[in-house]
């Protein structure tokens, strides 16, 4: 629905719920590989060039040996990023997955 008094109300339920999930990937209770793949994609419906997204579900991808996958998937993200800010992504794919600099 595009209705202007209701954008405040969607503005604040994504910063709820990335904020939520965000602070659940950085929780020290386990979580399985595909919730976390679950919590990158709901991330990213929300903020399509959510760094910490990427980083997780690159990371899960190639932890699970769909290199592929994750290399399409940040190839995606880098041009999402290009477009959007006028820069490219500061990180390589082997930094994202190795963790680096998150």
């Amino acid at each position: 629905m595009e209705v202007d008094w209701l954008d405040r109300f969607k503005s604040d339920f994504s910063n709820i719920t990335i904020d939520l999930l965000s602070s659940r990937l950085n929780d020290s209770s386990p979580i399985s590989n595909s919730l976390k793949l679950k919590i990158a994609d709901t991330l990213f419906l929300h903020d399509f060039i959510h760094e910490e997204a990427l980083h997780t579900k690159c990371k899960v991808l190639s932890e699970t040996g769909k290199m592929g996958l994750a290399k399409s998937f940040y190839d995606n993200f880098c041009k999402e990023y290009r477009n959007l800010l006028g820069t490219d992504y500061e990180y390589s794919l082997m930094q994202v997955i190795q963790g680096e600099n998150l």
